[in-house]
């Protein structure tokens, strides 16, 4: 052979491996797994914290965000009005209607945080504990998050424990400009499926949007002019005041920055084919390019 024809088949060669080599978009599915132990001590479950308060708040579009300050704006206007010694109360049913709304905006979205925020999982029964690994340590079971579930019994349960990740949908997106495009879009209201939509960022730090200053400030004001007979009520306002501040409670997931989590509800378990068909509906309606990297179906 030629060192002409040797060079050109070089260069044909290293054409046809840039071609293939695995871009952020098109790339492998990612390696977190899910590590099964068995006979482990239960770790204590993650409560409502401010890392859980700020899944919370970043997995809202913008609207629904005013649409919380609003509410927040006018249980404060209610807390405050009874405070005047001129002004007589006949009952508090502007304030409980505020404070009922609050709570069925957020409650799903709560549930569907503080157990991903938990990171380890066990049973009830405490015979089996699940966590969240990159690699599984040497003799255990382990249950990859890519490609289709399997039908082995230990892997089902694990999932099952572990809903906000072995129940979710994981999404490339190609290109940065579109990611939150695609993120605001699954965020869309009217979803009874959908728990959490959370792009690689916001894993970790607050989004910030218009909405977010008056909400925080809000939730702080309340926490001092409530009455403290709400302890729970009490203890979720304070999380949203204080969202984004301390300890990253989700160091331990990391996901590649073109990349969308997406966490059904609880209650969508059972329905986990409708989960992924209303995830697949959102994505058409905005038309971008997105590669599907792991799903319950």
């Amino acid at each position: 052979m030629s060192a002409r024809r040797g060079w050109r088949w070089l260069v044909v060669l290293g054409c046809l491996l840039l071609a293939i080599r695995p871009s952020a978009y098109g790339r492998t599915p990612q390696a977190l797994k899910l590590e099964i132990a068995t006979g482990q001590k239960p770790v204590s479950r993650e409560r409502t914290t401010p890392s859980v308060a700020m899944l919370v708040l970043n997995a809202m579009p913008e609207a629904r965000r005013q649409l919380l300050a609003d509410s927040l704006a006018k249980l404060a206007a209610a807390v405050d009005k009874k405070k005047n010694p001129l002004f007589v109360s006949l009952d508090d049913g502007e304030e409980r209607s505020v404070v009922h709304e609050l709570i069925a905006q957020t409650m799903p979205a709560f549930s569907a945080a503080a157990s991903l925020a938990a990171g380890s999982w066990p049973s009830r029964e405490g015979d089996v504990q699940v966590r969240a690994v990159y690699r599984c340590a040497a003799k255990r079971q382990c249950v990859s998050l890519d490609g289709t579930p399997g039908n082995d019994e230990g892997e089902r349960r694990a999932r099952f424990l572990a809903w906000p990740l072995g129940y979710a949908v994981f999404l490339a997106v190609e290109g940065r400009a579109e990611l939150d495009k695609v993120a605001e879009a699954l965020r869309a209201p009217g979803s009874f499926q959908i728990g959490l939509v959370l792009t690689s960022a916001e894993l970790h730090s607050l989004r910030a949007s218009p909405a977010l200053l008056p909400l925080q400030r809000n939730a702080k004001h309340l926490v001092k002019a409530m009455p403290k007979s709400r302890p729970p009520l009490l203890e979720t306002l304070a999380n949203l005041a204080n969202a984004g501040t301390g300890k990253d409670r989700l160091a331990w997931l990391r996901l590649p920055p073109d990349t969308i989590l997406v966490v059904p509800r609880l209650g969508a378990l059972a329905t986990s084919d409708q989960f992924v068909a209303d995830v697949r509906s959102r994505l058409r309606a905005v038309g971008a390019k997105v590669e599907w990297l792991a799903s319950p179906k």
